[in-house]
């Protein structure tokens, strides 16, 4: 029934928005298949950075919209127009300086007291 209403032969189709968010689903998944696949490009992943990025994944997911709305007022601030690829570029570097603060700083005030809670109700389990 969908496909009656979907126009196939138009390129907006495939390139302009129905399956981009599926073709570069497919591309990311490759690309993150080799990665943890061959033990030689395992390297990348276990790098200090990246182990400190997933320790602090889920604040960085909480926060990222607050941090995305902060960035473009800090730029709007200077920038009236937020236009160009300088402005884009100051929001990018901002967003992702102000989510990674406020996730660590959520890391260690709120989720690692409750990550060492874990640890107490394991060994209730345990023992019950």
């Amino acid at each position: 029934m969908v496909f009656y209403f979907v126009d196939f032969s138009n390129n907006y189709f495939l390139w302009g928005g129905y399956l981009v968010n599926e073709y570069y689903s497919f591309l990311f998944g490759i690309i993150i298949l080799n990665l943890a696949s061959e033990p030689s490009k395992r390297a990348i992943l276990e790098n200090p950075v990246f182990r400190y990025l997933g320790k602090i994944s889920y604040g960085i997911y909480m926060y990222h919209v607050i941090a995305v709305s902060i960035a473009f007022k800090c730029v709007r601030c200077f920038d009236h127009s937020v236009s160009g690829i300088t402005s884009n570029v100051a929001l990018y570097l901002l967003t992702a300086a102000i989510v990674i603060a406020i996730a660590s700083i959520s890391f260690y005030a709120i989720e690692l007291k409750f990550l060492n809670l874990k640890g107490r109700f394991d060994e209730m389990l345990i023992k019950a």
